[in-house]
């Protein structure tokens, strides 16, 4: 999974960004991205035996505030992530 954050807000504490992956009741962390600012990846094992699997990001942050910073997060909306078999194609095979 990855995600990638845009926000217009301007208020959010530097170094305060955390992604999660929400798959039914399960929360997976997400980890920065080393090559690209503002993205999150997480690898999150799917059963095999599902044909879909419905999922949310969440993001949660610090706001800078007057007296205190407070908490804040927010949710995408739902995604599915459809699993279809790969086709199998026969080799070409270039004779010498």
């Amino acid at each position: 999974f990855e995600v990638d954050w845009t926000s217009s807000e301007a208020n959010i504490r530097e170094n305060t960004l955390n992604a999660f992956v929400l798959i039914g009741t399960s929360i997976y962390p997400m980890t920065p991205s080393d090559f690209v600012p503002d993205r999150f990846e997480a690898s999150i094992p799917i059963d095999s035996s599902q044909n879909s699997v419905s999922y949310r990001f969440k993001f949660e942050y610090q706001l800078k505030g007057m007296p205190e910073d407070r908490p804040e997060s927010r949710l995408s909306p739902p995604y599915i992530l459809r699993m279809v078999e790969q086709e199998s194609r026969p080799e070409t095979v270039i004779p010498y």
